[in-house]
């Protein structure tokens, strides 16, 4: 029974540590930090894959989030390469 309550336990601390991740990287992305946001929407996505599950609706969600900010990396990227 106590090893139930450690894995449970580890976890919710993991799962709370991906949640905490994912805020830091909203603001972030807010701030148009795309750099400093890409990496921990890559280290989130690992450990809700591991935690969660690759079908996951969290993990999903991650993913496209993942997926998104490399859009706006992209987008930004081109819009300051054109020319005024």
């Amino acid at each position: 029974m106590s090893c139930l309550r450690i894995n449970k336990s580890s976890t919710q601390s993991k799962f709370f540590k991906v949640k905490c991740i994912i805020s830091t990287t909203y603001l972030y992305t807010e701030q148009e930090k795309y750099d400093q946001a890409e990496p921990l929407y890559t280290q989130a996505l690992e450990i809700a894959d591991r935690v969660l599950g690759s079908d996951h609706s969290k993990t999903e969600t991650y993913r496209r989030n993942l997926e998104n900010l490399r859009a706006q990396q992209q987008q930004t990227s081109e819009d300051d390469s054109c020319p005024n």
